[in-house]
């Protein structure tokens, strides 16, 4: 299918396409889809990668260690009861492909949402959250990403979870980062992707609303 690969500077460029990719994340997120592959929990999920790290003894930059469990620990118990929905749970721009338009057409094209590796039940928040995290959002891009997916103003509540589950998707990347660094997998840098990583989620977690309820 002739299409186009999108890229984060293509969603942060072009107000319709965003709009688009979130449309698509909420018409997942509603959609009752079952997968093969079961759960993917936000929680288990970090929790799984440290294990690894620790019993390969492979290297966990300290400022990880300071903040798993107690910061993801306290996560949890913000978040509280937890409502599980289809997710695709890697959401990278590049994984939104757009079908060229037909010539002669006014029709939109269609959006396509490929590689679902990881898919399966999550909290929608972690799907927002790495869309979020990808495109490197601030606190006034993130208000308008949810204003995008609501349909409507955020609450302040709702900005906390976002910037709550930012925290743990950057926490659950870096120690992913870990492992692969650990296991010597020489695709990228993954050292320092995880690190850069860690280093946002530990600026987030200083934000008064980090925690605020």
């Amino acid at each position: 299918i002739p299409s186009v690969t999108y890229s984060p500077s293509m969603l942060l460029g072009d107000h319709a396409r965003l709009c688009r990719a979130v449309g698509v994340l909420r018409s997942l997120h509603v959609s009752g889809r079952a997968f093969v592959a079961g759960n993917f929990d936000s929680f288990q999920t970090i929790a799984h990668y440290m294990s690894c790290n620790i019993s390969h003894q492979y290297e966990v930059p300290e400022l990880l260690q300071q903040h798993y469990p107690a910061t993801v620990d306290a996560i949890r118990a913000s978040v509280g009861e937890r409502h599980l929905v289809p997710c695709h749970n890697d959401l990278v721009p590049e994984n939104f492909l757009e079908a060229a338009a037909e010539p002669g057409s006014s029709a939109l094209p269609h959006l396509y949402l490929i590689d679902w590796e990881y898919s399966g039940l999550n909290d929608f928040w972690w799907d927002l959250a790495s869309l979020s995290c990808e495109l490197d959002f601030g606190r006034e891009q993130d208000a308008m990403l949810l204003g995008l997916y609501f349909e409507r103003p955020p609450t302040a509540l709702e900005q906390t979870r976002l910037l709550q589950f930012k925290v743990l998707v950057d926490f659950t990347w870096s120690a992913w980062s870990c492992f692969m660094h650990g296991s010597k997998n020489c695709s990228q840098d993954h050292w320092s992707y995880g690190l850069r990583r860690l280093a946002r989620a530990v600026e987030n977690t200083s934000r008064p609303e980090f925690l605020a309820q």
